[in-house]
């Protein structure tokens, strides 16, 4: 019974319970300490608050725990789950199977022994929608801010890494040399087609390189979203990571090439960049007479 109400209490009531005769028999508070520590109650206690399972990230201290900060209109509040906005739109008569498959994509992040350390993610099982379609969870949370899982449609996200890639290297893609052949064929200089097509890749090789070599990142001025071009003047150094500068009283988030994605033109790439091949013909015809 005595025993049962320690463990209640917990380590600070078996410490009050033991000082007394510690002082007494030893008469000093480093002894105290010793028998507080070789106290059996006291080490099973402290053994069952070290069996706690944090995901091995520690409390609090990974972004899988790291709650979400107050706004202007929200309190500070925990990510425990989210709602997939997107799924719950085409699908709105599963929205119980949904977020159930939601929370099981949180738990299954914070586990040690599933996904792996740097994709914990990886091995959930993808959420199978009633037209046939699958989903995935996808990390959506923005820099400094903490864990969030949204929906992602794989067929959708094909789609769009397809039409990414089809616009990259446009020397190699079918689609893009006839855009430049043509915009050649306006002006007359369609005999220029083969030597542009060779400056252009080299300069991109050149550029690109000079990047890796400082470890730094390719960033678009206006982003092949929204249609800019794969080419030197389209893009320049950019840091890929967000980082925090402090502007007067307060901390700000400076965006990296990761975090601005689309939102370049207006960003790092305000008043910069090329989007047709008409104006990139244009710059050129110097290098080309």
């Amino acid at each position: 019974m005595v025993a049962k109400q320690l463990i209640t209490k917990g380590v600070k009531g078996v410490v009050e319970a033991i000082a007394p005769v510690a002082k007494e028999l030893t008469g000093g508070d480093l002894a105290l300490k010793a028998a507080v520590d070789s106290d059996p109650t006291v080490m099973a206690i402290r053994a069952a608050k070290a069996k706690v399972n944090t995901g091995g990230r520690g409390y609090g201290s990974g972004s899988q725990y790291r709650g979400k900060r107050k706004t202007q209109t929200l309190g500070a509040r925990s990510a425990i789950a989210s709602s997939p906005n997107k799924m719950l739109k085409a699908y709105p008569e599963e929205k119980e199977k949904i977020e159930r498959w939601m929370r099981g994509a949180y738990t299954y992040a914070r586990d040690p022994s599933k996904g792996t350390k740097k994709y914990p993610l990886y091995g959930y099982p993808n959420y199978l929608g009633p037209d046939g379609r699958k989903w995935r969870p996808k990390p959506s949370q923005g820099a400094f801010e903490g864990y969030q899982l949204k929906g992602d449609d794989k067929v959708k996200r094909a789609a769009t890494i397809k039409k990414r890639s089809s616009r990259e290297n446009p020397w190699t893609k079918d689609d893009q040399r006839d855009q430049i052949y043509d915009a050649l064929l306006k002006i007359g200089k369609e005999h220029h087609f083969d030597r542009l097509l060779e400056i252009m890749q080299k300069q991109h090789k050149a550029k690109v390189d000079s990047f890796k070599a400082k470890g730094i990142t390719k960033g678009h001025f206006i982003s092949m979203k929204n249609g800019g071009l794969d080419v030197a003047e389209n893009f320049g150094p950019q840091r890929g990571k967000s980082l925090k500068i402090r502007k007067g009283d307060s901390l700000v988030v400076d965006p990296g090439n990761y975090a601005e994605k689309e939102f370049s033109t207006s960003g790092f790439g305000a008043g910069k960049g090329v989007d047709n091949w008409d104006d990139y013909i244009r710059m050129k015809l110097p290098e080309l007479e």
